[in-house]
């Protein structure tokens, strides 16, 4: 097992502030499990719900009141499943058990353990030096969960991140970042020295990154006996486990919403996570081959060239990719004539040697009269807007330009349409990009979603998700036999 030093770590999370929440004031039976009311204070509400007999989900309210969509992440039929479950209650504790595992709430001091039903341990609350415990506590928009472990355990997942496998000894943040910007410092950089390699985009150690897994995997040293959680938010979060004798999961903004895996291997969390989440559905079989991709200014005829080469030379290729210089000034949906004279005619003969194209395109639009995608988003009203109203500008590759909503139904239909055109001309992939949201020398901070009544940060690590749905749905729509083949820089 690694070793590590803490000290190395900038502590991320102070309590000084914090209020934690300090007991159980009522107790309401529903219909997969309890309502619990927390603190004569906060008057706050939790549920411990029964999703399956190795999941339980458990939500805070925010002001008494629960989102029971906080991001689009869960897909599963929860509804169509009926597990069964049992509710202990007395004057020291509530329990909500299956025949898996159970969630026992303490009433005061509040706190919440979770095992197995053989007993061995799921999490339990950290406890403080002074013998307080610490389940949950809240700062403004911030809340945290606090949680006990050992020096020796291990931690995985969190998805696409840098360093070791186990992310013992390391604190981590959520926040979709494009890494290839030079003005990006990285989510530590208000937290740490300026020296310190996370803030570095060439470092290896450099955090965040493109994609955001509020997933991770507790490896328990003394009992091997592995457990799960999925956090379900999409605001800014940070995962501390360099702490010796806790860990700790934050996030900025949002509502506490936590599916907790029994395992107690990976391969059934595993196979529970992506059930709740989502599996990748088969790829077109073309898409298993050699992909030919890189960043360069083809033209038809360099492109003809380079795949009679590959043919020639007996080089096994079956998709040749095009980066941004195949469009019109950069304009999504376009292309290039000067460069690509007759591009159907390119696919065809392509098509003939057996190579499928796939192509880049970008959420940003640029941000002109005349240009017919953007002129039908502000017809619409299908774009990303400011607190005032107005249409949110970036700054990327077609210069100034607007970004789809798409948390809007309608605009994720009507870029799935405008998807589905640029398949029909011989696209065979579509390759999302810039989309963390990416907006260049410009910040993201005043992008607001649902016509402006919704801040950045609620949907920001939400946004290459949205535009991998509209994208995937409008190639189901336009070709419903054919499997879609959809890759996303960030996620």
């Amino acid at each position: 097992m690694e070793t590590f030093d803490p000290t190395d770590q900038a502590e991320v999370f102070s309590p000084k502030y914090f209020r934690r929440f300090c007991a159980i004031t009522g107790v309401e039976r529903i219909a997969r499990g309890v309502e619990l009311a927390v603190d004569e204070e906060f008057r706050e509400k939790l549920r411990v719900e029964v999703i399956r007999d190795g999941i339980i989900r458990l939500k805070m309210s925010r002001h008494c009141l629960f989102d029971d969509r906080p991001t689009f992440a869960v897909c599963a039929p929860i509804d169509a499943e009926t597990p069964k479950f049992s509710v202990e209650e007395n004057d020291e504790f509530v329990r909500v058990a299956t025949s898996e595992m159970r969630v026992t709430v303490y009433r005061t001091p509040f706190h919440i353990d979770a095992h197995r039903a053989d007993g061995s341990v799921i999490f339990e609350s950290f406890i403080d030096e002074d013998g307080d415990p610490w389940a949950y506590a809240v700062l403004n928009e911030t809340f945290v969960v606090r949680r006990r472990c050992r020096r020796e355990d291990a931690f995985l997942g969190l998805g696409q991140k840098t360093g070791a496998f186990n992310r013992r000894g390391r604190n981590f943040e959520l926040w979709n970042t494009d890494v290839m910007n030079p003005n990006v410092a990285g989510g530590f950089d208000q937290k740490v020295h300026s020296d310190d390699p996370r803030c570095d985009p060439t470092s290896t150690e450099f955090d965040p990154y493109y994609i955001s897994i509020p997933f991770f995997y507790h490896l328990p040293d003394q009992t091997g006996a592995m457990a799960g959680f999925f956090f379900d938010n999409g605001y800014r979060g940070a995962f501390e486990f360099a702490r010796p004798l806790e860990f700790i999961v934050s996030f900025e903004g949002g509502q506490y919403t936590e599916y907790v895996f029994a395992g107690s291997t990976m391969e059934k969390i595993l196979g529970d996570y992506t059930w709740l989440t989502g599996r990748m559905q088969p790829p077109p079989l073309w898409s298993l081959g050699y992909h030919q991709c890189r960043w360069f200014a083809y033209t038809q005829e360099a492109i003809e060239k380079l795949a009679e080469t590959h043919r020639r030379r007996k080089i096994p290729c079956d998709s040749i990719w095009l980066d941004i210089d195949y469009m019109d000034g950069y304009r999504v949906f376009t292309w290039n004539k000067e460069r690509f004279p007759d591009h159907r005619a390119m696919f065809r003969e392509l098509r003939s040697r057996g190579f499928r194209m796939v192509t880049i395109i970008d959420p940003g639009v640029k941000y002109e009269r005349g240009y017919r995608v953007f002129d039908e988003a502000v017809e619409r009203d299908l774009l990303c807007q400011t607190e005032a109203g107005t249409i949110y500008a970036g700054q990327v590759w077609p210069g100034r330009t607007g970004f789809p909503d798409f948390t809007l139904a309608e605009a994720r239909k009507w870029w799935g349409e405008w998807n589905a055109r640029h398949i029909e001309s011989g696209v065979s992939g579509i390759w999302n990009d810039m989309n963390e949201p990416a907006t260049g020398d410009l910040p993201c901070d005043s992008m607001r979603f649902g016509r402006g009544r919704f801040s950045h940060e609620r949907f920001h690590n939400q946004y290459a998700l949205l535009m991998a749905m509209a994208t995937v749905e409008g190639l189901l729509e336009h070709a419903p036999e054919k499997r879609p083949f959809v890759l996303s820089r960030a996620g």
